[in-house]
């Protein structure tokens, strides 16, 4: 059976299922780990991919140079936008206060897409919300 946050990763990286070996999510973060079966290893955040290291199939991405010890969103300040406070929780606590109101989605993803380190599950999920899914 195809595990489909596998066959998702490996359509945002333009790659064959089968390439990819293994993947590790990050809750803290939102993003993935990705190792690809020709040994390359690749970050992947709501925005963009990283290499995460030399291997040659990495050529075409952005080299990340920073340190990849993650921060908890829980520091951060919550954003007011428009009327809404939009609350700096874990992705559940987000989806709970927006209760499938779209001005809410609309407000939590522009916080969200706003955030250093975007949640990309929370975006996705935003996003299904906002276009009634």
């Amino acid at each position: 059976m195809i595990d489909p946050t596998q066959a998702q990763l490996a359509r945002l990286l333009k790659v064959a299922d089968a390439d990819i070996w293994e993947y590790e999510y990050d809750f803290d973060a939102d993003q993935y780990t990705v190792k690809m079966r020709t040994g390359g290893q690749v970050l992947v955040t709501s925005e963009q991919y990283y290499s995460l290291d030399d291997h040659p199939g990495n050529k075409t991405l952005h080299k990340l140079e920073v340190d990849v010890s993650y921060t908890s969103f829980k520091d951060e300040v919550d954003e007011p936008v428009g009327s809404f406070e939009v609350p700096n929780g874990t992705t559940n606590e987000v989806i709970v206060w927006i209760d499938g109101e779209k001005d809410r989605a609309a407000a939590a993803l522009a916080v969200d897409r706003e955030r250093s380190k975007p949640r990309l599950a929370l975006i996705k999920q935003l996003e299904r919300i906002m276009d009634g899914r």
